[in-house]
């Protein structure tokens, strides 16, 4: 994600001394598109890892709140990019 974001700020800072503003657009939808595949993995990542630590410890171990919170965190990352 970190890389993503530096070649975003790269591509953002010459297209903005010489790209057009449709050309800034297309490249933030880009960035989006790509940030928002990278959290989709990181989310289905979190569920798998959540659903087999409450099917080992329970629901309401301190272990699958942990991933719980994590999860929701990257679904509210997620949510943000969708909106933008």
């Amino acid at each position: 994600m970190s890389l993503l974001k530096s070649e975003f700020g790269v591509t953002s800072d010459k297209l903005k001394q010489f790209g057009s503003e449709s050309e800034q657009l297309r490249n933030k939808q880009e960035y989006l598109n790509k940030a928002m595949e990278i959290q989709k993995a990181k989310i289905d990542t979190l569920k798998k890892a959540y659903d087999a630590q409450v099917e080992a410890t329970g629901e309401n171990s301190k272990e699958a709140d942990n991933l719980a919170i994590k999860l929701n965190n990257k679904i509210r990352y997620y949510n943000t990019l969708e909106n933008e």
